[in-house]
């Protein structure tokens, strides 16, 4: 990938708030989103394990005091007056806030010095059927994000209302339903508009756009630039 194409690469990512760019150092905020990004012509891509926090500390806070069970295996939080560490759903007493610590993983907590708690079983990885859920969603729209038709059936007829849905979604990607499956849209415009010498308008319709008008406003709001400027731009490379 020449330098160009690579500038182009991560300034998607960075509006798909997949990675920061800060100072010349770029932070993976949301690394399942960015194997998602991966080209296909890829043969191997690996996401090594980074710390990382894609939830601020309020929210997380928030799910602490809520008691969240939506939270649990998303992240851990360890007491530092106890060294006990827990899940953000634990029914234990709440802890004050300037004596919490935040964790990915339950091992970064115990090799912090944490002790597990006896009351939730940070050890016990427990089934959530929340998370396993909203992988389905995920998967569906991976195969259907073109066919507004079969997605908006397939939401409304979901186990859950949207809003919550919507939330869980969130939790677990960083990013809601509807802006997943409009960067999908944009993700397969961008390889018809490199790879094949189809008309915009036949690619807008095939990614799952309804207009030329919204196909044009996302993806100027993604590149800066309209789908014939950058398909000229990549010919010109």
């Amino acid at each position: 990938m020449n330098r160009t194409n690579l500038s182009k690469y991560l300034s998607f990512l960075i509006n798909a708030h997949v990675i920061e760019k800060k100072r010349g150092l770029i932070k993976i905020t949301a690394p399942e989103k960015l194997r998602n990004f991966c080209s296909e012509r890829v043969i191997h891509c690996e996401i090594m394990p980074v710390v990382h926090s894609s939830i601020s500390e309020e929210n997380k806070w928030k799910a602490i005091k809520d008691r969240d069970k939506s939270y649990d295996g998303v992240f851990w939080y360890g007491v530092k007056s106890t060294g006990i560490f827990c899940n953000p759903s634990c029914r234990s007493r709440q802890p004050n806030k300037e004596n919490i610590e935040y964790f990915d993983t339950p091992q970064k907590a115990l090799n912090a010095g944490y002790r597990v708690c006896k009351r939730c079983r940070t050890d016990v990885l427990s089934y959530n059927p929340n998370r396993d859920f909203i992988e389905r969603v995920r998967k569906y729209l991976d195969i259907h994000f073109n066919d507004k038709e079969i997605i908006t059936k397939y939401l409304k007829n979901s186990a859950i209302n949207s809003k919550y849905l919507n939330k869980l979604f969130k939790i677990q990607y960083d990013i809601t339903p509807h802006t997943y499956i409009q960067e999908k849209r944009i993700e397969k415009a961008v390889y018809l508009l490199t790879q094949t010498d189809r008309r915009v308008l036949d690619i807008a319709l095939s990614s799952g756009f309804n207009s030329m008008s919204s196909f044009y406003s996302i993806f100027k709001n993604n590149y800066g630039m309209s789908p014939t400027q950058y398909r000229n731009s990549e010919k010109n490379e």
